[in-house]
């Protein structure tokens, strides 16, 4: 069938010899003007009963005269090819609307201009295509419920409206918004509009939540599908729970058409057993009618239910007239029903046949038929037999008889007797009853319909798998739980019959994860029996098997996947049982020692982790904890007030009640070499020895000592000689932070009695730090004897010349420099080839005792020349202390004295 209805599609058209026209074509509506429908010269095959000349000369047209539908169409008046003139909707064509079949009837007139005439009756078959989208009457319904409803309690909504046909209407509502105890299902009327069920899934509580606002959507069977939506507020309240019921499934009457206006031909009555304005029933004509002007012709009376007729019946051949009555009640959330009137126009007084109805299996006198929905289609389900009275067999006593039904229909037997068979494979799950209206019409004129009707029940088999409520459930359960408790729950139904074995489900685990649990076969509670340990595993999937217990049994699988949420069970554990840190002194302001890390198994708040002192800690403290765990300098360290500072650090989770390990954290401050050594000999109070001239100089030995407050090679000192070039006469050694001056050798009696010695102590730190000093030594001689005081007499003579000659030639030389660097314009660069300076950075001590018998102070300054030529003194980093020969006041005084004794 699918295939003839693609190819029928693609080529616009079908061609078939049925009883009622000549030719039927398939046109699919809303095709474009012009679109071929069919070639009535070829598809009559008009060739075949005449000449050529004939048939080259014959004239097409549409008899369009009393034709509604002519206008549709157009015919090549040469050719007979059938057109259309514009596209065809087929939801705007009355008798069309939600019908299975749209016949547009033509006749066509052929003829020559000769004697040739022919008229060709055509039925165009439109069909539909899904052009409309479902369509409520509303954009919002309110619907209510009474909080103690049971589970498969239900109220209705008007559904949506979808003027196409066929699979083309709506065929399904779902509802759209998640997690909500309600599930809706699709109810049809029998006009084929539909309404929506909305039915309790789970349990309702007012003083938990006394509204929903949900989403159901209409969705048609087309493809592709199209959908409508319309938003439904659900209260909580009362419920009226049961529509009003008609005491008949349709009422078939017949009348003249000439009936008296205003009269009473029927009344209608509903029952409702519901209390109150709950079952209180009125009447109205439904708005969805087959025909839009029967409103214009009948009217129904709100309260009583009469039928009567306001407007003037017209009789017309082959047609019945369907009336769609609605019975309300007066609840607050009215529910109603329907019921269709077959009413049959007559225009005269010829008897209507007889109809007899056997049914083949099932209950005769119920006339309720009963057949499998595995039934192929053509199987027989009644035998229909009539009977007419009237004289005239061949007019009013010829009988035809129609089945209105979508899935039954007749087969003729013999003249008046028929078989109802199976014309559309059957659902039971869809439908599971069917109404069968059987129509016989005689011939008479006008001709007198009888109408009468069985039912079919459709049996059950088990055609259908269980269908999980979900695909996949996903539940959660707290850790710790007891032995046995409810984690999860699934649920399933089947759509075949309920209460029986195709319906009944029982559940099976069919995969745990490795662990013991177990389901109820019956409700689907899934128990864990075993204590549950998220810190062990924190999801675990299970799979789910329902299992119906029809013949065959049929199954479905769901997925489980079961969430373990915390409690808070677990300490936060450092990552070390204590922790020591070393940082340096003077460490800039936030400076990050290091980071603590701990962790907690626990989850979420339960496992996330602050960290903070234990206790106050005093408002000096060097050291600030961030509650990460970063621990930051915020004062400065000083390793030589203290090395090591030791403090508890406290790890707490957020769990309620907060849980809490604690740990030991020692810094150590490591040395920075941020101080300088101090002499502790020489120094500014002590700094002269005096050592004599009758020692060996093996036998001498100047201890010299300075302290530094750092540590390691930062604290170790090492000292030595800077300056004056004296190391010819003294030497320096270190050892255990001591400094041992050493004596070369003895001055001889043409070398100065005093030195002045620059000291240096330096640690070994980096970078270095030095400290500075001058010692004084000074060497005693012993008194001369007399027999050398001649030699005495002319060396002091002979030093006083030399001195006087030495000034003297540095005077000169000075002069002369003084003069040139007044005439250089560079006074730097000359400055570095030659010049005089005075050692600023080494300190001199202010008094020194001079080596004159008178015993005089004097202030002493060092000075140190040099030339551009004394590239070794340029080179060395203390070339500014003293490498010339010392010029000493105090010694020229002593010469200039001597020499006046003498000459005295």
């Amino acid at each position: 069938m699918g295939i003839y209805l693609i190819v029928s599609i693609l080529s616009l058209r079908y061609v078939a010899l049925v009883d009622a026209a000549d030719l039927t074509y398939v046109l699919p509506e809303g095709q474009p003007l012009g679109t071929l429908v069919g070639d009535i010269a070829v598809d009559y095959d008009l060739r075949s009963i005449m000449t050529s000349d004939e048939y080259n000369n014959l004239q097409y047209q549409i008899l369009s005269t009393g034709n509604e539908y002519a206008p549709y169409f157009r015919v090549v008046n040469t050719t007979g090819k059938l057109l259309t003139t514009g596209p065809i909707d087929r939801d705007s064509i009355s008798h069309c609307i939600r019908s299975p079949s749209c016949i547009l009837p033509l006749d066509i007139a052929v003829n020559t201009i000769g004697a040739f005439f022919r008229k060709i009756a055509v039925d165009v078959n439109v069909t539909d295509l899904n052009d409309n989208s479902p369509v409520f009457k509303k954009a919002l319904e309110i619907v209510e419920f009474s909080e103690n409803s049971a589970q498969g309690m239900s109220q209705t909504i008007a559904g949506a409206v979808d003027r196409d046909s066929g699979n083309n209407t709506v065929a399904n509502y779902y509802i759209e918004t998640p997690n909500v105890p309600f599930y809706v299902e699709m109810e049809k009327y029998v006009d084929g509009s539909s309404f929506v069920k909305i039915i309790v899934d789970g349990n309702l509580d007012r003083e938990k939540r006394d509204r929903y606002d949900i989403k159901i959507v209409a969705e048609d069977g087309g493809s592709p599908k199209r959908t409508g939506n319309v938003d439904v507020t659900i209260n909580i309240i009362d419920v009226n729970d049961n529509a009003p019921q008609f005491n008949v499934p349709f009422y078939n009457v017949t009348l003249m058409e000439d009936i008296s206006l205003n009269t009473v031909f029927l009344t209608v009555a509903a029952k409702d057993d519901d209390l109150g304005a709950n079952g209180e029933v009125e009447y109205l004509l439904s708005p969805n009618q087959n025909s839009d002007n029967i409103a214009q012709r009948f009217a129904v009376d709100q309260l009583s239910g009469n039928l009567s007729v306001i407007g003037q019946l017209e009789y017309i051949p082959n047609e019945q007239t369907s009336i769609y009555v609605d019975a309300f009640d007066k609840g607050t959330q009215p529910r109603s029903s329907k019921i269709v009137v077959l009413v049959f126009i007559v225009d005269s007084s010829n008897n209507p046949p007889q109809i007899n109805v056997n049914i083949l299996q099932g209950d005769k006198e119920k006339l309720i038929a009963r057949v499998s929905e595995y039934a192929n289609v053509g199987n027989s389900v009644a035998h229909i037999g009539v009977i007419d009275t009237d004289y005239d067999k061949d007019r009013n006593g010829k009988v035809d008889c129609v089945a209105i039904s979508e899935y039954f229909g007749l087969e003729r037997y013999q003249a008046n007797e028929y078989k109802a068979v199976v014309k559309k494979a059957l659902d039971r799950e869809l439908q599971e009853r069917h109404d069968v209206n059987i129509v016989c019409r005689d011939n008479g004129s006008p001709p007198l319909n009888t109408t009468t009707s069985f039912s079919v029940e459709v049996l059950d088999e088990n055609d259908n798998y269980p269908r999980f409520t979900k695909q996949n459930f996903y539940s959660k359960a707290e850790e710790n739980n007891n032995v046995g408790d409810v984690v999860a729950k699934v649920s399933a139904d089947d759509l075949d019959k309920p209460g029986t074995n195709n319906a009944r489900i029982q559940y099976k685990l069919e995969a745990t994860g490795g662990y013991p649990f177990w389901i109820d076969p019956d409700n689907g509670e899934i128990r864990a029996n075993f204590v549950l340990d998220r810190e062990n595993v924190s999801r675990i999937d299970l799979k789910v098997i329902a299992e119906d217990y029809g013949q065959p049994r049929l199954t479905a699988t769901a997925n489980v996947s079961l969430s373990i949420t915390d409690q808070n069970d677990n300490y936060p554990m450092f990552s070390q049982p204590n922790y020591e840190f070393f940082v340096y002194e003077n460490l800039p302001y936030n400076t990050s020692v290091d980071q603590l890390t701990a962790t907690d198994k626990d989850d979420r708040e339960n496992g996330a982790i602050v960290f903070r002192f234990d206790g106050m800690v005093p408002s000096d403290f060097p050291f600030s904890l961030y509650s990460d765990g970063n621990i930051k300098v915020i004062r400065p360290l000083d390793r030589e007030l203290q090395s090591k500072h030791e403090f508890t650090v406290i790890a707490a989770d957020q769990g309620s009640p907060s849980m809490s390990s604690s740990v030991t954290v020692t810094v150590n401050v490591l040395d920075q070499n941020d101080n300088v050594p101090v002499f502790v000999f020489p120094n500014d109070d002590n700094f002269t020895t005096t050592i004599p001239m009758a020692s060996k100089p093996t036998s001498i030995s100047i201890e010299v000592s300075a302290t530094d407050k750092d540590a390691g090679d930062n604290g170790r000192v090492s000292y030595s000689i800077i300056g004056n070039n004296l190391t010819e006469l003294f030497d320096i050694r270190s050892e255990k932070g001591l400094g041992f001056i050493s004596l070369k050798r003895m001055p001889t009696d043409n070398e100065p009695m005093t030195y002045t010695l620059g000291l240096k102590a330096e640690d070994s730190g980096s970078p270095r730090q030095a400290a500075y000093k001058y010692l004084t030594v000074t060497f005693k001689r012993d008194n001369p004897p007399v027999e050398s005081r001649t030699n005495f007499l002319i060396a002091v003579v002979l030093g006083c010349v030399t001195v006087v000659l030495s000034i003297t030639i540095v005077l000169v030389i000075y002069i002369i420099r003084r003069n040139d660097h007044r005439r250089e314009k560079s006074a730097s660069s000359y400055g570095e080839k030659a010049a005089v300076q005075v050692r600023p950075e080494i300190k001199h001590p202010t008094d020194l005792a001079s080596s004159s018998s008178s015993g005089s102070k004097e202030s002493l300054k060092k000075v140190s020349f040099s030339t551009e030529h004394n590239s070794s003194l340029e080179s060395d980093p203390h070339r500014d202390v003293l490498h010339a020969p010392l010029v000493n006041i105090d010694n020229l005084k002593v010469c200039v004295m001597s020499c006046y004794l003498l000459s005295g």
